[in-house]
């Protein structure tokens, strides 16, 4: 079940809720259906979990609703085919069979991913989709809420693992740099957490994914644990372009108009973007087209896309630091292509 974010919720603070966290769903019989006349016992308000925030709340019962789970997930992600069905091969079969352990009880029952490359390139997700494609929660903690101190740390952990096991969910670790890092004699802080990390992992039993910038730092101790690391390179305009594409039409509230041709989508596959940018581009343009009252059209992305970029010589294009000479003038070839296609003719509104 999920529950209607726009609602007013309030948080739960009666330190009596903590034992929430202990409650399990396998302790009793569930009903996977009620008659219309058990909803009249229920009450008005229930404690929910916010997987953003982290926290309990209390929600009103008459807002729950089935969570819709989004069976097309990966069709957004820029994988190779292969790499596609050995991530999907091996979540499913880690779920329908848990028989292969270690030789000490709960131990080395996880199933652990390593997702490395740029941001922007389609890291979380590929959590998020196998969070889909399972109908199972997806439990996400950053680096930056977990503390440097061992004791807190582990507790969090603790918690995390805990929940994560109780609710069958995904478990993400974004930007785990700190936990994958090689440890060094001069810094005994930093490889304490490594040490807890490394403990609680080996008890783990759910669907776990790393993420990480930096797999030159990677401790060496992970690699053993680790049962597949998924690398993520470049996208190709190809894929840029269907990225731009998809994001569109699945933002179907959004009015469009006839602008959005297949060679303005080769042309913005040119852009060197990322998921992310492309992504945020899209935000900002669809507000700009909002705020006039108009469809989305490629003039309000080309817009955006404008000041995302920087001037370099009074000409519009991307950092020098950032693109190598070639990949700018393709910058600059591509948007001349967009220029162009504006140029054609006036864009006429398709409702």
């Amino acid at each position: 079940m999920g529950f209607n974010t726009a609602i007013k919720t309030q948080e739960i603070n009666d330190p009596l809720f903590p034992d929430l966290n202990t409650l399990d769903r396998s302790s009793g019989v569930v009903e996977e259906s009620f008659k219309d006349d058990f909803h009249l016992l229920f009450p008005a308000s229930v404690p929910a979990f916010g997987l953003k925030k982290k926290k309990w709340f209390w929600v009103l019962s008459d807002q729950l609703r089935d969570v819709a789970w989004d069976k097309t997930a990966f069709n957004a992600l820029q994988l190779e085919k292969a790499t596609t069905h050995l991530i999907q091969a091996l979540v499913k079969g880690h779920r329908e069979s848990r028989s292969f352990g270690d030789v000490v009880s709960g131990k080395g029952q996880g199933l652990f991913f390593l997702l490395h490359g740029k941001p922007g390139l389609g890291k979380t997700l590929t959590a998020e989709s196998v969070a889909d494609y399972l109908e199972r929660p997806l439990f996400s903690i950053s680096s930056g809420e977990l503390s440097t101190d061992v004791e807190d740390l582990e507790e969090t952990l603790e918690a995390t693992f805990t929940l994560t096991k109780r609710w069958d969910a995904v478990c993400l670790l974004d930007e785990a740099d700190v936990l994958l890092c090689k440890r060094n004699s001069a810094e005994m802080d930093r490889n304490a957490i490594v040490a807890v990390f490394l403990r609680k992992i080996e008890y783990f039993q759910g669907v776990l994914f790393l993420t990480t910038n930096r797999k030159q730092d990677f401790n060496e101790a992970f690699k053993s644990r680790i049962h597949a690391t998924i690398s993520y390179g470049d996208l190709s305009d190809e894929a840029q372009a269907i990225i731009w594409e998809r994001l569109i039409a699945a933002n179907k509230d959004v009015r469009v108009d006839d602008s959005w041709t297949p060679s303005a989508f080769s042309a913005l596959g040119k852009l060197r973007f990322n998921g992310r940018t492309i992504k945020n581009i899209l935000r900002t343009a669809v507000a700009y087209a909002n705020a006039d009252d108009e469809a989305l059209g490629l003039r309000h992305v080309l817009a955006m896309v404008q000041t995302e970029l920087k001037d370099v010589d009074d000409e519009l294009s991307v950092d020098t630091e950032s693109l190598e000479s070639a990949q700018r003038d393709q910058v600059k070839a591509a948007l001349d292509d967009l220029q162009r296609l504006l140029s054609k003719k006036p864009s006429v509104e398709v409702l």
